[in-house]
């Protein structure tokens, strides 16, 4: 399970609905949850929080942090994560060689 505040209050997520976090366009000190059933929340912690929270997110770009299990398919021509639910995300050029070597199946 994974706990976040969102909002005034706290929620439990299984791990497995989570595909992405990204930056909050205008609050540097949130971000924004993206799950598998396509909902998205607002989160009170920035990406470096999240990411020192929870060791299975994988920073692929600036302003993301993925669910690697959650992808489905890594478009190395247009630096692109697709995920199962029809959700994709940019990737950096630096990343997108460790991410492929992280996980084989991509």
């Amino acid at each position: 399970m994974f706990s976040l505040q969102v909002g005034n209050h706290f929620i439990d997520l299984e791990f497995a609905k989570i595909c992405f976090f990204e930056t909050h366009y205008s609050n540097s000190h949130a971000s924004i949850l993206w799950l598998t059933d396509n909902r998205k929340l607002q989160i009170a912690k920035n990406l470096h929080e999240l990411e020192q929270l929870e060791s299975r997110l994988s920073r692929v770009h600036r302003s993301f942090l993925v669910n690697l299990a959650n992808v489905e398919v890594v478009d190395n021509s247009q630096k692109l994560l697709f995920f199962k639910n029809g959700l994709s995300c940019p990737i950096s050029r630096r990343k997108l060689k460790l991410i492929q070597t992280k996980n084989k199946r991509l």
